[in-house]
This record gives structure tokens, sequence and C-alpha cells, in this order.
């Protein structure tokens, strides 16, 4: 049986091996029902250790992926030291410029020259 202090243990575990990995296959599902993933780096998760952040430009496949369908899989590796992590959860697009100016890093620009897009992963 877990408490609420074991689950608050697990998930700042997972968040810390998350956090060291940092790269995740982002996995949703198109209009055929296919499965599509795509690396993604998470940015900064909300400190209830529930809700991850990913930026994404606003012309990408996922954003109608995710308004059809909301299911998300997040696949995260570290094969040196041997941590793995599988999340299932929901997504949706969120367009709050506060929200996306607090999760921005520099890092984003690589893969968003355009500007800020944030994904919400929950």
């Amino acid at each position: 049986m877990h408490t609420d202090r074991n689950d608050d243990e697990m998930r700042m575990k997972v968040r810390e091996m998350i956090g060291e990995i940092g790269t995740a296959i982002f996995t949703t599902i198109d209009q055929q029902g296919r499965l599509r993933g795509r690396p993604m780096r998470t940015q900064k998760p909300d400190p209830d250790g529930r809700t991850l952040w990913f930026f994404t430009r606003a012309d990408s496949p996922k954003i109608a992926e995710l308004e059809g369908d909301s299911r998300v899989l997040l696949g995260y590796a570290d094969t040196r030291s041997q941590d793995y992590v599988s999340i299932f959860g929901r997504g949706r697009v969120v367009r709050d410029v506060a929200k996306k100016r607090a999760v921005w890093t520099e890092g984003v620009r690589t893969g968003c020259p355009r500007g800020r897009r944030a994904t919400r992963w929950r």
C-alpha cells in the first residue's frame, strides 16, 4: 500500500531522473490511430511534480494530434546509469504567454526559432 508520502517521494525521484536524462520520446496518436514518437526536450517541470512542459513549433503535427487525442506516452532512458522512465498522461496545447515565458530557455530556440508555444503534459 502506498501512502501520500511514498507517492510524493516516488514523484520526486522520477522528476530527478527525468531532469538528468532531459530528452523524452514523446509519443502521440495521429488521426489514423498510429503512434507517433519523436524526441523532445523536457522543460522545467512544475513544482507539483505532476506537470511536465515541452515546446513545439506552431505548425507541428503534434498540435493536431494532441487536439484530436490527448493521450501521451513519454519514455526516458539513460543506459549508462540504467535509469528508465515511462509515463502515460494527457497532453494539451497551452497558449498562455506568461507560462511560455516562465518555462522558456534559450536552448529551446534551436527547435523553435520563431518563438514560444508550450505544450503541457499532465
